[in-house]
């Protein structure tokens, strides 16, 4: 299943089903952002094998600037890609452009898209805490025990789940 109501955590068996959706997902992303994305990489949880994880497909879309993404709202959201003015820290002064896909009439999400600056912090923060949760056993246990109980204690409030596990996630940047 993928899927997950918005604001909750709900985590779930790692499925195979992740890899091959974000896969997929992914070719259609590189079809819409054509030469404008750098690298688009599959992140996240869903992510991590074995893992227990929130059922929502999270995507990297690495670009040299967001002016080029900003001309592609339109056509991203024709095809379900919908833009929320999330990470705008002040008019003009974008570090990450957040786009989600899902059944909205239901408040469902299934897909995060977050667009940020190829080879920028944000950008390498993805993809080294994904592979060293991949390569690291141990690490990933210990991740995956830390998701359980925050998920038992805020099932209803993603928002204080996702602020809990971050010294944990800053440990492993930046240690």
């Amino acid at each position: 299943m993928i899927g997950l109501l918005r604001g909750t955590v709900l985590l779930e068996q790692h499925s195979t089903q992740w890899e091959e959706n974000a896969k997929e997902t992914i070719e259609m992303l590189k079809n819409l952002f054509v030469d404008k994305a750098t690298d688009i990489q599959h992140v996240g949880s869903t992510a991590i094998i074995g893992l227990k994880a929130k059922p929502i497909i999270d995507i990297v879309v690495g670009v040299q600037c967001f002016k080029d993404v900003f001309e592609l709202i339109p056509l991203l959201e024709e095809n379900c890609f919908i833009y929320k003015d999330i990470y705008k820290e002040e008019k003009g002064n974008e570090s990450h452009l957040f786009f989600c896909c899902g059944d909205f009439d239901n408040d469902i999400r299934t897909h995060h898209i977050h667009v940020v600056i190829h080879n920028d912090n944000e950008w390498n923060n993805y993809i080294k805490f994904r592979d060293t949760l991949n390569k690291n056993m141990d690490i990933r246990k210990q991740y995956e025990d830390l998701k359980m109980e925050l998920s038992t204690e805020f099932g209803s409030d993603r928002a204080k789940y996702t602020a809990l596990k971050a010294d944990f996630i800053h440990n492993i940047l930046y240690n």
